[in-house]
């Protein structure tokens, strides 16, 4: 897998209500720039499969890891194209820092891997300054 978004950000709020925030998927598209709506088909944990939809289509992620109240990770696959979202949560002075790794594959059409890509970093790049945004409610 290709790394795509590294991005962090300190939240004024502690680890607990950011977590709330993170995994309230009803929400989640407060602070996710393409997603229109999103649910999840059970209680957050792994296995747990989470649908969303966009402008232009519906996707389904599913939960891969989990450390209750510190990291999640989500896998979509679509297609010839895998990814992942890690969201990581650390308590710092002043409240937590919260952490975005988002990792690609694409099988074949290789061509298509550095658009990907880049379209990925434009939108979802700003995913923790949005979160940071709700969850601090400014």
């Amino acid at each position: 897998m290709t790394r795509v978004i590294a991005t962090s950000e300190t939240i004024r709020k502690p680890p607990a209500e950011v977590w709330t925030v993170l995994t309230d998927w009803p929400k989640a598209n407060a602070w996710m720039p393409t997603v229109a709506s999103m649910q999840a088909e059970g209680p957050t944990q792994v296995g747990t499969r989470i649908s969303y939809r966009t402008r232009r289509d519906t996707f389904h992620s599913t939960i891969t890891e989990l450390d209750e109240g510190r990291a999640l990770t989500l896998r979509t696959e679509h297609g010839s194209v895998t990814a992942d979202y890690a969201y990581g949560l650390e308590e710092v002075a002043g409240g937590t820092k919260v952490s975005l790794t988002a990792t690609c594959q694409l099988s074949g059409h290789q061509w298509f891997g550095p658009i990907l890509r880049l379209m990925m970093r434009i939108t979802d790049g700003s995913q923790i300054k949005k979160l940071k945004a709700v969850a601090e409610g400014t």
